[in-house]
């Protein structure tokens, strides 16, 4: 079995969006990419699961990602983007279609996250 140990992910907003994410700007296209060490895992293609938490922003979906030279770029699904929350994107498995009966790598604390704020309440302001 790939020793994933060393995994790390880094979400990407859009440019226009780095300093902050606001609702009024969803949906919102995020990126992910992951790094790992190349000299442990092959390139190839593996088989990732992860989750959205934050509010209503919920979700888990699973789609195949390939390594090349330790890393590996992939685009985190809109939808789970509806809300002003904190957003937390953890990848929970890998899965590596080489092995014998397609051996799943539960992974523990391999997350990042941004905030997505709500829109300022203007109903008690005075002019």
């Amino acid at each position: 079995m790939i020793d994933f140990s060393s995994i790390a992910i880094n979400l990407t907003v859009p440019d226009d969006q780095q300093d902050a994410v606001c609702v009024d700007a969803l949906p919102i296209e995020v990126s992910a990419t992951l790094n790992v060490d190349m000299a442990i895992v092959p390139d190839g293609d593996y088989e990732i699961t992860y989750e959205v938490r934050g509010g209503k922003n919920a979700g888990t979906e699973s789609l195949t990602v390939n390594f090349v030279q330790g890393r590996a770029d992939f685009d985190i699904n809109p939808e789970f983007f509806t809300a002003a929350a904190e957003v937390v994107v953890e990848v929970t498995q890998i899965i590596d279609p080489n092995t014998q009966n397609n051996c799943p790598v539960s992974l523990d604390g391999v997350m990042d996250g941004f905030t997505i704020n709500p829109l300022p309440d203007l109903t008690d302001t005075n002019m």
